[in-house]
C-alpha cells in the first residue's frame, strides 16, 4: 500500500460516508466542511478539506505515536473514520 494510491483519506484511515450511511460505527470523525462563501476576495477556502487529507498522507495509524503526548492517538481503543466532506452548494445560503 503505497503513500500515493487509493482514496484520499485523512492519515489513510478507513472511508465510510457517514452522512448517509447511518448505520457505520465511529467514535471519531473526520469530516471536512468545503465552505468558500464567507471569504471575500481570496476565495479557496472550499479546498481546505482535501488540502489537510493530501498534507496527512504521510501519516499512518500504526505510525502515529506522538513522543509530545507520549501515545498513539490511532491505536488507543477508538474507531476513527474519514466519513468525506459535507455536501455543500455555495449557491444555497
Amino acid at each position: 500500500d503505497c503513500s500515493f494510491e487509493g482514496i484520499n483519506t485523512f492519515a489513510h484511515l478507513p472511508h465510510n460516508p457517514c452522512l448517509s450511511n447511518l448505520s457505520a460505527e465511529y467514535d471519531i470523525a473526520i469530516l471536512g466542511a468545503p465552505f468558500d462563501t464567507t471569504t471575500t476576495f481570496r476565495p479557496g477556502a472550499r479546498f481546505g478539506p482535501h488540502g489537510i487529507r493530501t498534507g496527512s498522507r504521510r501519516q499512518r495509524p500504526a505510525m502515529g505515536y506522538s513522543s509530545r503526548l507520549e501515545v498513539n492517538p490511532y491505536a488507543s481503543g477508538y474507531r476513527v473514520l474519514d466519513c468525506g466532506d459535507v455536501p455543500m452548494s455555495p449557491f444555497s445560503n
